[in-house]
């Protein structure tokens, strides 16, 4: 987030966006940064990132995920369309350490 200009609070999402592209997830350093850069409260930011499932947030005690991550949706028209299926054959055919 380098750069002239000012920083919008209205474009946290999408600052957010940025930083998990950078780095490949979200850690407490970058939500506090991003907080601090934004002028917001940390629990703010927290918010906005914990409530939407693409993004990949990582505490202060936890490693960094691994750099593929392969997420499905469980909802129940995705059932309908054999996520479980799906998901079990990821679950058998994937070592996930890797």
């Amino acid at each position: 987030m380098r750069g002239p200009g000012p920083r919008r609070r209205d474009l946290l999402i999408e600052y957010l966006h940025l930083v998990q592209d950078r780095y490949g997830y979200l850690s407490a350093a970058h939500l506090r940064a991003l907080a601090e850069e934004l002028r917001v409260g940390q629990a703010e930011v927290w918010e906005v990132a914990s409530f939407y499932a693409h993004f990949d947030l990582v505490k202060e005690d936890e490693l960094p995920p691994p750099a593929l991550t392969i997420r499905v949706c469980e909802s129940l028209s995705c059932e309908l369309a054999g996520a479980e299926a799906l998901l079990a054959a990821l679950e058998e055919g994937l070592d996930p350490a890797e």
